[in-house]
């Protein structure tokens, strides 16, 4: 019977220290990994509060610019009323009405405001108008034509025909005794007044757009002033606002800006508009 040949004592000692060795190493590797996972939640951890800090930013400018314009369409939209009210009921604009047209803060924010027959002429003008002028073919006017809605139009943005100035209008329709179509009162609204408005209420680099839900937009800030009047429908914001209509936030490529961008966006009211405001992420 063969008896097994016992290891020297320097070799048990190089296995232990092998063995030791190799337990450091294990041990080593699983501290790493532990700190990395660790690391790794923390800069997650840190990023979704920033996250979570940026998109409560925006909310709150959004909401700021939302009040804002809300109180532009109101002002705008009483303004349409009164002069409706004495077209149908006078016949024209009382030298009342027209001082308190002139006293107001209309000229802040509107570039024209006007009362067209039914041909498309100008009846009334807040400013002066060449006797030939004929807005008929404008969309303000048009969506009035075949029927009345009971409300106000909101049109998409032009170039003023007569201002020169950049706006959309807000327009309502005029009625005769019987109910037909009697011409249109309308409001030019000054797109750069939005900007500048959104320009008081941010300190930091952000983007803001004025769109409607038609997609067109309507007014921005000044980097991307050129870009009023594209057409956002067919971008992710729309599949976003279809699922919360109200307000919501995203994270993604923004379809103007081709950035990576937080944005934040809400309903204006009751108005059909929409106010996103966006930051780099």
């Amino acid at each position: 019977m063969n008896t097994p040949v016992k290891p020297l004592p320097f070799q048990e000692r190089a296995m232990h220290s092998y063995t030791l060795s190799l337990w450091i190493q294990l041990a080593g590797i699983l501290l790493l990994a532990l700190l990395w996972f660790a690391t790794v939640r923390l800069v997650q951890q840190d990023y979704d509060d920033e996250l979570q800090a940026a998109f409560q930013t925006q909310a709150t400018l959004a909401r700021a610019m939302d009040l804002q314009v809300q109180e532009v369409l109101n002002d705008a939209d009483g303004v349409l009323l009164a002069m409706k009210q004495s077209q149908e009921y006078r016949g024209n604009i009382t030298a009342e009405l027209r001082q308190v047209l002139e006293m107001s803060n209309l000229a802040k924010f509107a570039a024209q405001a006007s009362i067209l027959d039914v041909k498309g002429n100008f009846i009334f003008s807040f400013q002066p108008v060449p006797p030939t002028a004929n807005l008929a073919d404008r969309a303000q006017f048009r969506a009035h034509v075949e029927r009345d809605t009971g409300t106000y139009y909101i049109g998409p943005p032009v170039q003023g025909r007569v201002s020169g100035v950049q706006s959309f209008h807000i327009s309502r329709r005029i009625n005769t005794a019987d109910g037909s179509f009697g011409g249109v009162v309308s409001l030019a609204l000054q797109t750069r007044y939005f900007t500048e408005i959104f320009a008081k209420i941010t300190q930091e680099p952000r983007n803001f757009f004025l769109f409607g839900r038609d997609g067109l937009i309507r007014a921005t800030d000044d980097e991307f002033a050129g870009q009023i009047g594209q057409n956002l429908k067919e971008q992710p914001i729309f599949e976003k606002i279809r699922s919360n209509p109200l307000q919501g936030e995203y994270v993604g490529i923004g379809a103007i800006t081709q950035k990576q961008k937080l944005s934040s966006y809400r309903a204006v009211g009751a108005y059909p508009l929409y106010i996103v405001v966006a930051a780099d992420e």
